[in-house]
């Protein structure tokens, strides 16, 4: 490594204009998750060139919130990019759903940023790849959180469980969350957890505006009828059922000072 790192000394010696600098890690994955190939801080966090993060998941998609979180508790504290996920069309059964999966789920467990991909971009052999459904479903996620302090959310608050537990970092099922405790909370439950009780926790005992948020379509709908909800004042608050199978946000803003 010591080849690379030379490199990157060099590339930042010679960045009169400050651009971000980090390195494309491999995407190669054995069975054990703890293992660094996909993320360059595995390497290269501790080196001073080094100024955020990049993960490369490709298709180990149970890989995405475990990867994410594993470089955003590194110290001392760089930003996390998302650099390559599993490209929408790919033959390895990347479809739309996997793409809104990955960019939500890497954004709620710290990252700063996501890149989407789709089968015939990287090489630029198929531009028509650009409109593939998942490539306009990444315009509702900017715009989402777009519309909320984003940079203020905190991933690792402990504020969901499924069935009474923490969720599973290496499922492709279990939900993410973060939050601003008391004020605002984001949570994406994936597809496929109809029947699993999903709780928002540390709720600080407050009343908050709960609203569903399609992310296929980036159409929000009043929870409890724009009531709010968690009148008890209790510090937890059950999600009612989704509206259908599918994946889908909730949100909640604190309704009272």
């Amino acid at each position: 490594w010591s080849q690379l790192r030379e490199l990157g000394a060099f590339v930042s010696a010679h960045n009169p204009y400050g651009h971000p600098l980090s390195v494309h890690p491999g995407g190669w994955d054995p069975d054990a998750p703890t293992f660094g190939e996909q993320s360059s801080a595995h390497f290269f966090h501790g080196d001073g060139w080094l100024d955020h993060n990049w993960l490369q998941t490709y298709i180990h998609v149970e890989k995405v919130a475990f990867r994410v979180r594993e470089a955003y508790d590194y110290v001392p504290a760089k930003p996390v990019i998302e650099s390559e996920p599993c490209y929408e069309g790919y033959a390895a059964g990347c479809f739309e759903e996997t793409a809104r999966f990955q960019a939500w789920t890497a954004l709620l467990n710290g990252a700063g940023g996501h890149v989407y991909g789709a089968e015939g971009l990287y090489y630029c052999d198929d531009v028509a790849a650009l409109d593939r459904p998942g490539a306009g479903q990444m315009r509702h996620v900017a715009d989402f959180f777009g519309q909320i302090e984003w940079w203020r959310l905190l991933p690792d608050v402990d504020c969901v469980s499924k069935n009474g537990g923490p969720p599973d970092l290496l499922s492709t099922s279990d939900p993410s969350c973060a939050a601003v405790i008391a004020e605002l909370y984001v949570v994406y439950v994936p597809a496929g957890s109809a029947s699993d009780t999903i709780e928002l926790r540390n709720l600080a005992n407050r009343t908050y505006l709960a609203q569903w948020f399609d992310p296929r379509s980036g159409a929000y709908a009043d929870i409890n009828g724009g009531t709010p909800v968690n009148g008890d004042l209790d510090d937890r608050w059950i999600l009612p059922p989704r509206p259908d199978g599918e994946d889908w946000v909730c949100l909640l803003r604190a309704s009272g000072p």
